[in-house]
């Protein structure tokens, strides 16, 4: 019977953590109606986040990675990695095409809780972040995973806007990849599909995980899941409407100890109105702490 070489294997990085306690998820008014009121946040699929270009930003990072191992390595490592290159940009056709085999949800929060990048990403009236508390996000995403065993693989870490961080990490991970493999390859024919296998699902992981320097204002934090197995997704992936296109996604309840700290109300000219009506609305539904914990962003409304 063949057993999996790489069952033990863990990622090298070690994801990188925030100190702080609560984090911010912006969003719009309907949104956080249904967040507070479902008391669940939406995991996106990852290839329908909003800046398309992301997706596909990893290869920018690999391609410096394989020629700098080109230039430096043997040619059975080089070999090697010559496969990647073909495995990676053959998915990145796949997907191109509509075969899309990315099992990956992201929920997408900050560190910060007034940045003027993503309160841009919404209209002037519609602009809100929610306060969460992350080690209560935590324990959630413990229960439903011992109670429902939802996903396979959950990563939550800070984004890497650091080009030369990015690449010291891919390279790292990799080589010590194809290490492994070299050093207990026992002659099974499938072990080199096995490691071209792991590699791939780093690529895909770390593509979550980093992003391009212009983007560090927006100080993101991300959970992300990854489900393989098909009645998983089947059972779990929904829809919604998401500027006239349909984008799969998978809810993730956090009852219980809710986690809500604080809510943020965006920039716009009639804040105050906001405010009252979310006051008016939160006592309405229970929330009497959370109605007391309604901040203003401090940001100027241009024009």
């Amino acid at each position: 019977m063949y057993k999996p070489l790489f069952n033990q294997f863990d990622f090298a990085w070690k994801f990188e953590f925030t100190h702080q306690s609560n984090l911010f998820h912006y969003t719009n008014a309907v949104a956080l109606k249904s967040i507070i009121e479902k008391q669940e946040l939406w995991a996106t699929k990852s290839n329908f986040l909003n800046d398309y270009t992301e997706t596909i930003y990893i290869l920018e990072v690999l391609n410096h990675v394989y020629n700098f191992i080109k230039e430096r390595y043997n040619s059975d490592t080089v070999e090697f990695f010559d496969l990647i290159m073909e495995d990676v940009k053959y998915d990145f056709i796949s997907k191109q095409n509509g075969n899309d085999s990315n099992s990956m949800f992201v929920i997408s929060l900050s560190e910060n809780p007034d940045s003027l990048s993503l309160w841009s990403q919404y209209s002037s009236v519609d602009g809100y972040n929610i306060g969460l508390d992350l080690n209560k996000i935590i324990n959630s995403i413990k229960q439903i995973q011992e109670e429902n065993n939802m996903f396979d693989f959950c990563y939550l870490s800070k984004i890497i806007y650091d080009y030369t961080q990015q690449r010291s990490i891919l390279f790292n991970e990799l080589i010590r990849i194809y290490d492994f493999y070299k050093t207990n390859d026992d002659g099974e024919p499938d072990r080199k599909r096995e490691a071209l296998f792991i590699c791939r699902s780093a690529i895909e992981t770390y593509s979550l995980f980093f992003k391009k320097q212009q983007f560090s204002q927006e100080e993101e934090y991300r959970i992300a899941f990854t489900i393989f197995n098909r009645d998983k997704l089947k059972n779990n992936v929904d829809y919604r409407i998401g500027n006239g296109s349909f984008v799969p996604y998978i809810k993730f309840p956090i009852s219980g100890d809710v986690p809500f700290q604080n809510i943020t109300i965006g920039p716009k000219n009639n804040i105050d109105t906001s405010k009252y009506g979310l006051m008016h609305y939160l006592e309405h539904k229970g929330y009497q702490d959370l109605k007391n914990n309604i901040l203003k962003s401090e940001i100027t409304l241009r024009f």
